[in-house]
């Protein structure tokens, strides 16, 4: 066995990422461990925001959560929507700081060296109903302090970002936020 060989094929190779769990429900303080874009396996092309949770009222302290959305393969209106929310994410994480192509670039590009990365803010999941009679999750995110101790429905938070509501126009809406 070539030693030499294996080590630097190791050294080379990505290490696994840990499992995560999807950001799917209710109001949770998350710090962003980073976000990227890539075209998968299929030429589809999606956006992913990894990060930990610092406080939920629904999931424990240090759970590792993620949300991705698909920019491309998907309705032009979903694509639309997810753009808004991908922008509200960015904003929310940097209140009142300007939004330009760099900016966004820095924050949707190098994983866990994005601008973002660090940087706490709060989503917040709430279950709605179209016109269709389909159940859909409206989100929203919120610049959050460091040391926001515990999240509750009645927080007050002074700086505010939130993506405009999906307007529901089709019925191929997936069962989780892509």
């Amino acid at each position: 066995m070539d030693l030499d060989n294996l080590v630097g094929k190791i050294e080379a190779t990505e290490a696994k990422a840990i499992e995560r769990i999807f950001l799917n429900e209710g109001s949770s303080v998350i710090r962003i461990d980073g976000m990227l874009t890539y075209e998968s396996q299929k030429g589809q092309n999606f956006c992913i925001l990894e990060a930990t949770v610092v406080s939920s009222d629904v999931y424990a302290p240090e759970t590792a959560v993620k949300q991705m959305w698909a920019l491309s393969g998907v309705d032009k209106w979903r694509i639309d929507a997810n753009l808004a929310l991908i922008k509200a994410v960015i904003m929310a994480a940097n209140p009142g700081k300007p939004l330009d192509g760099l900016a966004i670039k820095a924050a949707i590009t190098g994983g866990r060296n994005c601008s973002i990365a660090g940087l706490h803010i709060k989503a917040t999941a709430i279950e709605k109903m179209s016109d269709r009679g389909k159940s859909y999750k409206d989100w929203s995110y919120q610049y959050a302090k460091v040391d926001t101790p515990r999240v509750t429905t009645n927080e007050t938070v002074t700086e505010v970002a939130t993506a405009k509501p999906v307007s529901e126009k089709s019925e191929d809406i997936p069962d989780f936020d892509m």
